[in-house]
């Protein structure tokens, strides 16, 4: 039987220790220049404001693709909340297929931590692989705050 919905129960929680400062991590989050840098080249779209939509054009494997959402909270250098639809999930675009995603902000002396969480997935498989992804975008992200 095909799915017709994400399962909002299937969540990915993780995070990450940057050494540097918290608007500097929260520049790379949100800055098109940096998204570009750690997710895979990807050009995202918006006025970065709390209703905004968010659009994430780029090319993989030698097929453009968009991806959409709204921003849900942008308080700037603490919450980046987003809803996601991407044609990965193989999926109608119904509200129920927007994935939820957020990256907290916090800071205990010189660290910042990034809590970034997930919420909505067809299935274990592609929630190990969000997971693997975002690892990678993670430690991107880690790198370039620590050396700028």
């Amino acid at each position: 039987m095909n799915q017709i919905s994400l399962n909002h129960n299937l969540k990915l929680s993780m995070e990450k220790r940057i050494k540097a400062s918290q608007e500097t991590v929260w520049e790379i989050l949100t800055s098109p220049k940096y998204i570009k840098e750690y997710l895979y080249g990807t050009d995202a779209i918006s006025d970065w404001k709390k209703g905004s939509s968010l659009i994430f054009k780029g090319e993989w494997e030698g097929k453009a693709y968009e991806e959409k959402g709204v921003i849900l909270e942008f308080e700037k250098p603490y919450i980046f909340k987003y809803t996601y639809f991407t044609a990965f999930f193989e999926l109608p675009e119904l509200p129920e297929n927007y994935a939820i995603i957020e990256n907290k902000l916090t800071t205990a002396g010189e660290i910042v931590t990034i809590n970034l969480t997930q919420s909505g997935f067809t299935s274990e498989e592609k929630l190990k692989h969000s997971e693997d992804s975002w690892n990678h975008c993670l430690e991107i992200i880690k790198k370039i705050a620590e050396t700028i």
